[in-house]
């Protein structure tokens, strides 16, 4: 059966649904690589944000809350 070969882009939702703000931040590969780190969205409770990605890139995020973070590919 046939496939698209057309890229499409891809619709990145983050809510903050906690007490707490948080920040999300684009960074180049991984979290430890503090040089390359890239923007920063600060999210108040109750707040999103919507990111439009490139279909087939790969995205590397630091997620910040109170003392703890998480990374996202």
């Amino acid at each position: 059966m046939p496939t698209s070969t057309e890229p499409f882009e891809v619709l990145f939702e983050f809510t903050n649904d906690t007490a707490d703000y948080a920040t999300l931040q684009l960074t180049r590969e991984n979290a430890s690589n503090v040089g390359g780190a890239g923007p920063v969205i600060r999210l108040f409770p109750k707040d999103s944000v919507s990111l439009v990605l490139n279909a087939g890139a790969t995205y590397h995020y630091l997620v910040k809350q109170s003392q703890r973070n998480a990374q996202i590919s």
